[in-house]
């Protein structure tokens, strides 16, 4: 119960006090399984806020808009963890098998976590209908080739075995199989 001139006022909360839980992960979480169970298009920051239990105040505090949101999403807690997956191929010792450690951690990534894989095609549903997302999603495609093509160059450079097709061509088939 938050107090306006020794009234009760019934509020939501605002930003969490110092040591309580970060807010801006409290929306992130909650716009993930908003976004998962109804869609970017009816999903409403009025729906992320309630959710989190937070005010619509403190939403704009941490983003200017639910595409910021969305975006904010897809790079955290996608995208993060998949390049430092490709890093574990670039830099691994070439006695070191990395395969196993790769596809355990993608597993791991969205093992459990339906909302996940749920949002990267909400993410691609998304850049058919909106050209600025559209040039969002291009250079992320574009950037996940060049990390992961780069990454195999490196493991191939490590280890002396030849690659068989171009990097580039390789990191195609991976994603599109991984994204499949």
């Amino acid at each position: 119960v938050y107090y306006h001139f020794g009234m009760p006022v019934k509020r939501k909360a605002g930003r969490p006090r110092k040591g309580g839980p970060n807010a801006r992960d409290v929306l992130m979480d909650s716009a993930a399984m908003v976004i998962a169970k109804r869609g970017y298009g009816r999903a409403s920051v009025d729906s992320i806020v309630e959710r989190a239990g937070l005010s619509k105040g403190t939403f704009y505090w941490h983003f200017e808009s639910k595409e910021q949101l969305f975006l904010a999403l897809i790079e955290e807690r996608i995208d993060r963890p998949v390049r430092s997956l490709m890093e574990i191929t670039r830099t691994a010792p070439a006695q070191t098998a990395t395969a196993p450690t790769v596809s355990r951690g993608l597993a791991d990534l969205f093992e459990g976590r339906r909302e996940l894989l749920v949002l990267v095609q909400e993410y691609w549903a998304l850049a058919l209908r909106s050209e600025p997302v559209r040039r969002h999603y291009r250079r992320r495609q574009k950037a996940q080739t060049k990390t992961l093509a780069d990454a195999l160059r490196a493991r191939h450079h490590e280890t002396g075995v030849p690659l068989t097709l171009p990097a580039e061509t390789l990191a195609t088939a991976f994603i599109a199989l991984a994204q499949g």
